[in-house]
């Protein structure tokens, strides 16, 4: 089971990812449901900027600040200077779904 998941890390058939601006991932490294969402990006052939919560207090800060929680994974988009703030896992997967598909 886990071979599947982890098969889309691996660097074999790897592709180039393209960087998407103005979304921002906010997780921490053990978080199983963060990983559901850096498959899903994966597997689009997407990155973004990552935002590790457990690395200092400024993510942690930023995500409470602006989200009102600090619970992850959350999926923070910049556009036409309004901020939205997009917890829940599934819904992230669903967003970057129907936003970066081919």
């Amino acid at each position: 089971m886990f071979s599947k998941l982890f098969s889309v890390f691996s660097k074999k058939g790897d592709k180039t990812l393209k960087m998407i601006p103005n979304h921002f991932l906010y997780y921490y490294a053990t978080c199983p449901f963060c990983f559901r969402v850096q498959i899903a990006m994966k597997q689009l052939g997407i990155e973004m900027e990552m935002r590790n919560i457990h690395q200092g207090h400024q993510y942690r800060d930023e995500l409470m600040q602006g989200g009102g929680r600090t619970m992850v994974p959350c999926l923070r988009i910049d556009k036409d200077g309004e901020t939205q703030w997009m917890y829940e896992s599934a819904d992230i997967v669903d967003y970057l779904k129907g936003k970066f598909s081919p």
